[in-house]
């Protein structure tokens, strides 16, 4: 069987798991901790193709041939974005907060790391097939935006121990930034190729390149992420909202600006002259006086990746249930994605998903997902949302996730002791 699904992880495996929310006996979770391991990474594309990415990424040969065939069904501006996650969270459910017996404590770390572009149709063209097909033409090169991110969040908030359904405010420490837009580009080459003139504007952010590696702090800030998850009517299913990562990240001082906005006439270069340099004891022109790009240093506020994301469990009978949802991702050069999935017990405690979506960086594919819950005590899951990845070099994306669950009872002497 095949099943459409979408490429990006966050869009299914962020919001409270299914399963979780199929399951109405909560009474057993009393004088327990679960702590919670997950992890993703994905990466998708509406028009770069696995192989293509595998090359890139690992070395090989691009033909001229492959690389007009992408140009021939290139959009104007196309997307690619990447993302990965983990995180280590950790629920209480025998302690009650400010008086509510339903209200635990949760505490939670994580590390994300995002990325996404979009780019023009005729800047790919220049970079893999060269400006042979803009003799005597002017080209729009623009816009192109890129973001770079890399952060943990250290956080604390309450859940509700019926449905999952939390919030939490975490203390962000930024790893590493950069960003780029150039908001203008065109470029003229003469009909002859002796010359090339280029007329642009944009701008360029890079974190504190003085440090590197991780657990280096090059900004700080606050996100809140959060789970509400609404009952329907006798029972039928479940309504979710969430947020994930609303917030920002104030980079420090130390953060590379550079800024252009200028026009560049290029004609050659002439040997004898460079040799001539070289000889009298003169060193070449800056390449960024050049081009006329100014830098200074400067604090940077920027905002999280974030995204909201609504979803509808709603149960067909005890063992059967499907979803829908839809999400977006505000800044980034994504879609919004919408997706339906199909849920159902293959054996105790075992459920199977598979989703129909559309959106996101990458187009239509498929995935599915399963969650095991065994004994009340251990929860597993796993599965990939761009299946299709893995069988086959022409897919836009691949991703996979997992996800670890147990539950440790808290002795009796220490409950007694702290009441």
């Amino acid at each position: 069987m095949f099943f459409m699904s979408w490429m990006f992880t966050l869009g299914s495996s962020a919001q409270t798991s299914s399963l979780w929310l199929l399951n109405q006996d909560t009474t057993w979770r009393d004088n327990y901790l679960m702590f919670s391991i997950n992890g993703s990474a994905d990466w998708g594309s509406n028009v770069l193709e696995r192989g293509w990415m595998n090359t890139m990424v690992n070395g090989g040969h691009l033909s001229s041939t492959r690389n007009r065939s992408y140009v021939d069904k290139m959009e104007q501006i196309n997307r690619f974005g990447a993302n990965a996650h983990a995180s280590f969270d950790v629920f209480s459910f025998n302690d009650s907060l400010f008086g509510k017996q339903n209200l635990g404590l949760k505490l939670g770390v994580s590390s994300v790391y995002s990325l996404s572009t979009g780019f023009d149709k005729n800047l790919f063209e220049l970079t893999f097939l060269g400006n042979s097909q803009m003799l005597g033409d002017t080209v729009e090169l623009g816009p192109f935006y890129g973001d770079f991110q890399i952060f943990q969040k250290y956080g604390v908030g309450v859940f509700d121990k019926r449905n999952l359904s939390f919030v939490q405010l975490s203390y962000v420490s930024g790893q590493e930034m950069q960003q780029v837009r150039i908001d203008r580009a065109r470029m003229f080459t003469s009909a002859s190729g002796d010359e090339i003139q280029l007329d642009y504007t944009g701008e360029y952010y890079a974190a504190d390149t003085s440090k590197s590696g991780l657990g280096q702090t090059k900004g700080l800030g606050l996100c809140i992420d959060g789970d509400f998850n609404l009952p329907l009517e006798n029972n039928k299913g479940i309504v979710s909202l969430s947020v994930r990562n609303l917030g920002f990240i104030k980079w420090s001082s130390r953060t590379d600006n550079y800024s252009v906005d200028s026009s560049f006439v290029w004609n050659g270069l002439n040997i004898d002259d460079v040799i001539g340099l070289s000889e009298n004891g003169f060193e070449m022109p800056s390449l960024k006086d050049t081009l006329g790009i100014k830098g200074n240093k400067e604090q940077k506020v920027l905002a999280l990746p974030t995204s909201f994301h609504f979803r509808m469990l709603r149960k067909l009978n005890g063992r059967k249930s499907y979803e829908a949802g839809l999400m977006v991702m505000p800044g980034r050069t994504s879609l919004p994605f919408i997706y339906g999935g199909f849920n159902h017990y293959v054996a105790p405690g075992l459920l199977l998903t598979e989703r129909v979506t559309f959106g996101g960086f990458g187009n239509l594919n498929m995935g599915i997902e399963a969650q095991w819950l065994l004994n009340n005590r251990l929860y597993l899951r796993a599965g990939s949302n761009q299946l299709l990845g893995f069988l086959s070099p022409n897919s836009r994306g691949m991703n996979g996730f997992f996800g670890l669950s147990f539950f440790v009872k808290r002795s009796e002497s220490i409950i007694e002791s702290e009441k």
